[in-house]
C-alpha cells in the first residue's frame, strides 16, 4: 500500500527568495536595455543636466550625449556625437519649375 504524500508548504521567506531569484535577472536585463537606448531630452537647453545617450536637437541637427554633463551657455561638441545632420532648407526646390506631365 502506497504511503500518503505529505503536503509541503513554502514559508514566507522561501516564497520571497523564489520571487527575488526570478525577478532579479529581469530587472538587470531591463536596466541594461535602458542604459543602451537613446533617450529624448528635447531641445538643447543651457544649464540642463544631460546623461549619456540623451538625444537633443541643436541648430536643426540631432545630437547624442557621450558624456554626462551640465550644458553651458553655448553648445560644446566635446560631449556630443552628431546623429543626424540638418537637411537643406528647401529654397533650391522652389527655384526649379515643376514638371506636371
Amino acid at each position: 500500500m502506497a504511503q500518503p504524500v505529505k503536503e509541503r508548504y513554502l514559508t514566507a521567506d522561501q516564497v520571497a527568495q523564489l520571487v527575488y531569484n526570478t525577478v532579479r535577472p529581469l530587472v538587470e536585463r531591463v536596466t541594461k536595455l535602458e542604459d543602451c537606448c537613446l533617450k529624448s531630452a528635447g531641445l538643447y537647453t543651457s544649464g540642463k543636466a544631460y546623461a549619456v545617450n540623451d538625444v537633443t536637437t541643436y541648430d536643426g541637427s540631432l545630437w547624442q550625449c557621450t558624456m554626462a554633463h551640465v550644458s553651458g551657455a553655448s553648445f560644446s561638441h566635446d560631449c556630443w556625437r552628431l546623429v543626424v545632420k540638418h537637411g537643406r532648407d528647401g529654397k533650391d526646390l522652389r527655384a526649379k519649375p515643376h514638371d506636371h506631365r
